[in-house]
């Protein structure tokens, strides 16, 4: 009896000692950032000896999309699913001015390119900061992977990322991509807006001349669209003397 009592104290002193160093670790983590806690958890996610250590890592709270893209980085493919099952973004994450996706044509791992298309349909981000850095290898990777990106029509106010490149005067890109897809030059807005609508309402004049030399059948297409829309902003171009 006297031995059973002096194991018990043995254990629970240590069980005590143990959770005293579990809690000095989680005040430890708690006053790490986010982005260190996600590199410790990338650092012990294969090591089944620190399973404890990444249980309080993500019950913490880490930078999920950091995760992904250092599993795409360091060519961690199952650190990849895990970072996307937990919602991570691809596309509107940013590293060194590079969203995720940016990183994974880039780095041109086949595998990451399928997960990336499979749980992935939004590349706006990634179009539009390609084509602000006027990275037209990625605009056209883009294109061959999966040809609807450019016509998706986003959430928020119903554009697509054809609209979006229109808006940002971002003439290089939008030349090359309807240059290979031409029926691109149709796309709509959800409200069923053309190009040729947002243009002039947006009085891009940049953008607006370009699309001049653009379409075949320019002039007649605007005069049309002044004859029979309603926005004055739109109706504000008759005078315009290229479109006499």
């Amino acid at each position: 009896e006297i031995g059973q009592t002096s194991d018990y104290k043995e254990e629970d002193v240590l069980s005590e000692k143990l959770k005293l160093e579990q809690q000095k670790l989680i005040e430890k983590l708690e006053s790490c950032t986010a982005q260190d806690r996600t590199k410790l958890l990338f650092n012990v996610f294969h090591d089944v000896q620190k399973i404890s250590i990444f249980n309080i890592i993500k019950s913490i709270g880490i930078d999920i999309d950091l995760l992904a893209y250092m599993a795409c980085r360091f060519n961690k493919t199952d650190v990849l699913e895990y970072a996307l099952s937990k919602g991570a973004s691809l596309d509107s994450y940013f590293v060194s001015g590079e969203t995720t996706i940016e990183t994974i044509l880039k780095l041109d791992n086949p595998e990451h390119i399928k997960i990336m298309l499979k749980n992935n349909s939004d590349f706006l981000c990634t179009i539009l900061n390609a084509a602000e850095n006027n990275n037209l290898e990625i605009i056209s990777k883009i294109h061959q992977l999966d040809k609807n990106a450019f016509i998706k029509n986003d959430n928020i106010i119903g554009y697509t990322p054809i609209h979006f490149l229109l808006l940002g005067n971002h003439i290089s890109a939008f030349d090359h991509i309807t240059s290979i897809e031409p029926e691109y030059l149709k796309s709509i807005t959800s409200k069923g807006e053309s190009l040729l609508k947002v243009a002039l309402r947006s009085a891009n004049d940049k953008m607006l001349t370009f699309l001049l030399s653009k379409y075949e059948n320019i002039k007649e297409e605007i005069k049309s669209l002044i004859e029979h829309d309603e926005d004055s902003l739109v109706k504000s171009f008759v005078a315009r003397p290229d479109l006499e």
